[in-house]
């Protein structure tokens, strides 16, 4: 990076850049069209919606696909287009799935500032989806989440290890992986399971895993309360392995942030 590159004035919009920030309303259409035209879209379409079907007449029905995508994108000329679009989605989401979001804070989020949101939870989409929702329904900018398509990474290649890597350029310390507390629930369920399987009480068990999935399952169906498993979630099962290594290490005076 050269050294007459002030730090301060660097945005989004910063011609260093270009190989990989987020499309602007002038290339929207473009992008879509690359997007409707990807071999890997239309047959995870497929496979979806017709899955019987796509081993069969998989080939045939390609191009009818490509042909309904491209009606249903012809209107979408801006970023807002598409996000009004994605938006009407999820608010039918919350109403069928939940008792309703609450918005708090977002009025302190200053508009011409950029924030940075950072969750561990394992939904990559869900997760973002209440984020976005929640700044596009407040009239914020939605928050950007692709990270290895735009370095150049394959769709589907795990790029952890160069997230970790970066992390560590910005001058973390260590960096440690949710998955390890997943890991720890599998076991404790496991366990669990084995003793709810030997009393015949409380069964089938239900994962614990998604503290979101226990709430909608605890407001939605009570009768299956019971069944639900006491194991913490991975998140808050690493989080306490954090805490009880930060007290058995009283001597370390580094500052330790979890987030969630």
């Amino acid at each position: 990076m050269s050294e007459e590159l002030n730090l301060k004035t660097i945005t989004t919009n910063d011609p260093i850049f270009d190989d990989i920030r987020p499309c602007n309303d002038s290339e929207v259409e473009s992008e879509l069209n690359k997007i409707i035209s990807d071999k890997m879209v239309i047959n995870n379409i497929l496979k979806f919606r017709y899955p019987l079907l796509y081993k069969t007449f998989g080939f045939a029905l390609k191009p009818f696909v490509k042909a309904i995508l491209k009606k249903k994108v012809a209107h979408i000329k801006t970023i807002k287009d598409f996000q009004d679009i994605v938006a009407d989605f999820v608010k039918k989401m919350i109403a069928t799935t939940t008792d309703g979001i609450e918005l708090v804070g977002f009025d302190k989020l200053e508009k011409n500032k950029g924030y940075l949101f950072i969750s561990n939870h394992r939904d990559i989409s869900l997760d973002p989806a209440f984020i976005d929702i929640a700044l596009h329904m407040t009239g914020n900018n939605t928050v950007r989440i692709a990270i290895g398509d735009k370095f150049g990474i394959p769709k589907g290649e795990n790029s952890i290890g160069k997230l970790a890597t970066a992390l560590r350029m910005m001058g973390f310390d260590e960096i440690y992986d949710t998955n390890f507390g997943a890991d720890l629930t599998v076991m404790e369920e496991s366990k669990e399971f084995l003793e709810r399987l030997e009393s015949g009480e409380n069964l089938p068990l239900l994962t614990s895993c998604c503290p979101a999935w226990v709430k909608f399952c605890e407001k939605k169906h009570p009768e299956f309360r019971n069944n639900i498993s006491t194991c913490r979630s991975p998140q808050q099962m690493f989080g306490a392995l954090v805490k009880e290594d930060a007290r058995m290490h009283p001597e370390d005076t580094r500052e330790t942030v979890v987030v969630s």
